[in-house]
C-alpha cells in the first residue's frame, strides 16, 4: 500500500520557487524526513511505525528517481501490523525495502513485524547541506570540535503532522542529512501538557561516507535506534570529563523513573546495577557482561554493561541490557504490556546469534573521528 502528497517546504515557497511537480525541479531534490511512531491498534494493541530518508542526487535511497525526485512528497511505505502471529509484509523501494540499516542490528532485525514505514520528501533551496546553505528543516552543524546538530524543529514537526493520523507524541523523526560530515545529535524529553513526558524524539543523521558506508549505518543505528527510540544513553567517556556531576546524575535517575537510560548506572555493586540479573544468569556468562566505570561521557562515577558495544564506539551491537530496553520498548508502546526478564531471555536467546556479533565486529569500522554529541534533553512541550 503507498500513497503520496505533495508538500512544498514552507522556505521554497516562501522563496517563490516554482512548482517542482511542473516539469524538472530547479532546486535541490531536497533533505529527506523520516518517521517512527506509534498508534493505538484494535482491541487496545499499538501499532509501531518507522521510515527511512535518502539525500540528494547520488544514489537514490528509494531507487525511484523517476517518482520522488522532482518533488516534495509523502511516501506511505507500508509494513502491516502483526496479527495472531501472522507476518508483515513489507512495501518498499530499493534500500527501504530491504530494511537497511534500521533493522540491521537486534533486537529490531527481529521485531520489523510492529514496524510500519513512512517517508517524506522536503524540497530545499539548496541540495547541499551546511553553514550558509538553506534546507526545508533549518539544520546546522554547531562546528568546531563538535559533532552537535541542530534543526528546527517546528518545521519537523510540521512535517510530521503531514503523516495522515499522525500522533507526535509518540514519533521518532529521523532526519536524513545531505553531508558526509561525522556528527549526528538525537533530541527528546518533549511533554504533553496533557499527557505529561511524551515519547517523540528527533534524530539527525548525516550520510557520513555515503549510503552504503558502515560509519553511517554506525550513526543512523546509535542515533535513531539507540538514543531516539531505545532512550538509551552513550557509554563512552572523555579523558578530559572527570566524575559526573551530581546534577546529571539526578537528571539520567529521572529518565530511569520512565524507563528510559537503562544502559547505565551510578553504583559499582553487581547486585545493584539495573542489569544485575544478567550477571548471575548462566546463559550470558560468555557476552562479556559486567559493571564497568566510565559511561554518559564521564570517567567516573558513571558505569556501563560491558567493554564495547554499539552505544560506546558504534561497534558489536547493542549488549544485552540495551536489547533488553529496546525490547520492552517495542512491547509496551506496542502491545501495551511488560515484559517479565524471562520473557526477554527467551526472546533474546531465539533470535540473537552470538556468531553474528562476531561477524559484525571484525568487520565493522571503528571511527577515529571521535564521538558523537550526547542525547539533548530539551525539557518543554511539544511545538502547537
Amino acid at each position: 500500500m503507498i500513497r503520496e502528497k505533495c508538500l512544498l517546504s514552507p522556505r521554497f515557497r516562501q522563496a517563490g520557487g516554482k512548482d517542482p511537480l511542473k516539469g524538472p525541479s530547479e532546486v535541490s531534490q531536497g533533505a529527506k524526513i523520516t518517521f517512527l511512531r506509534l498508534r493505538r491498534g484494535r482491541k487496545g494493541q499499538k501499532s509501531l511505525f518507522c521510515g527511512f530518508g535518502g539525500v540528494a542526487r547520488g544514489k537514490n535511497y528509494f531507487s525511484a528517481a523517476s517518482e520522488v525526485s522532482q518533488g516534495a512528497k509523502i511516501t506511505f511505505l507500508w509494513l502491516r501490523r502483526c496479527r495472531e502471529g501472522q507476518k508483515s509484509l513489507f512495501c518498499g523501494f530499493g534500500g527501504v525495502a530491504r530494511g537497511k540499516n534500521l533493522f540491521s542490528e537486534g533486537p529490531l532485525n527481529s521485531l520489523r513485524d510492529y514496524f510500519d514505514v513512512y517517508a517524506v520528501t522536503a524540497v530545499s533551496l539548496n541540495e547541499e547541506f551546511g553553514r550558509g546553505y538553506e534546507t526545508a528543516l533549518g539544520c546546522d552543524l554547531e562546528g568546531g570540535s563538535s559533532t552537535g546538530i541542530s534543526g528546527d524543529e517546528e518545521a519537523v514537526f510540521s512535517y510530521v503532522k503531514c503523516v495522515e493520523g499522525v500522533d507526535e507524541e509518540d514519533v521518532l523523526a529521523v532526519v536524513i542529512l545531505n553531508t558526509p560530515t561525522y556528527v549526528g545529535t538525537s533530541y527528546y524529553g518533549y511533554y504533553s501538557l496533557s499527557s505529561g513526558m511524551a515519547e517523540c524524539a528527533i534524530a539527525y543523521c548525516p550520510v557520513v561516507g555515503g549510503l552504503d558506508n558502515e560509519l553511517f549505518r554506525q550513526v543512523l543505528v546509535h542515533e535513531a535506534v539507540g538514543h531516539g527510540f531505545g532512550k538509551l544513553m552513550d557509554e563512552y567517556s572523555y579523558e578530559s570529563n572527570g566524575t559526573i556531576p551530581a546534577s546529571e546524575k539526578a537528571q539520567i535517575q529521572y529518565l530511569q523513573t520512565l524507563s528510559w537510560a537503562r544502559n547505565v548506572d551510578f553504583t559499582p555493586e553487581e547486585t545493584d546495577v539495573l542489569w544485575a540479573s544478567f550477571l548471575t544468569d548462566e546463559r550470558y556468562a560468555s557476552q562479556g557482561l559486567g559493571v564497568f566505570e566510565g559511561a554518559c561521557t564521564y570517567v567516573s562515577g558513571a558505569y556501563r554493561p560491558s567493554e564495547e558495544s554499539m552505544m560506546n564506539s558504534n561497534t558489536l551491537g547493542f549488549n544485552a541490557p540495551s536489547r533488553q530496553a529496546i525490547y520492552d520498548m517495542v512491547m509496551r508502546r506496542a502491545l501495551g504490556k511488560e515484559p517479565t526478564y524471562e520473557e526477554f531471555v527467551e526472546f533474546d536467546q531465539r533470535t540473537f546469534s552470538s556468531t553474528v556479533q562476531g561477524q559484525v565486529r571484525s568487520s565493522s569500522v571503528v571511527s577515529s573521528v571521535g564521538r558523537l554529541v550526547s542525547p539533548r534533553f530539551v525539557g518543554r512541550p511539544l511545538v502547537p
